[in-house]
């Protein structure tokens, strides 16, 4: 799963986003039932923070969902001194990465506003932005 999603990363366009939003539908799944076989996957977060900024919406939604569930986990006030294994932790610049593209998500035209993509990232920057302080 992780090669398939690689392949999309970097992403040119938008096309056969199908099979890559099923393959995350998968890890999502695998890391709501596994968390510990996906959590030390740190190939799979780096390409998890480049998907956030996907330009598909339901790709971008599910990336953001499978980020909000590892960080809904943590506590951003003591994030470097209990949660060293985490990929917040271990990928440098991922907290720059993911806010940056979550900012992307909430920059768009009325026409395709996403509820629950504005949502997601919204919750996700405010994670974010605690864990930088």
């Amino acid at each position: 799963t992780v090669k398939a999603i690689n392949k999309y990363v970097p992403f040119d366009d938008n096309s056969e986003w199908e099979l890559l939003y099923f393959n995350l539908v998968c890890v999502e799944k695998v890391n709501k039932e596994f968390p510990s076989l996906v959590g030390g996957n740190y190939d799979l977060w780096g390409a998890q923070i480049k998907l956030l900024a996907f330009p598909h919406p339901w790709v971008m939604q599910i990336s953001s969902r499978i980020i909000n569930s590892h960080l809904a986990s943590l506590d951003p006030e003591k994030l470097l001194h209990q949660n060293r294994d985490s990929f917040v932790v271990k990928i440098p610049g991922s907290l720059y990465d993911m806010s940056r593209n979550l900012c992307r998500q909430l920059d768009f035209d009325d026409i395709h506003y996403v509820e629950t993509i504005a949502t997601l990232a919204i919750k996700n920057i405010v994670f974010l932005f605690q864990a930088m302080k």
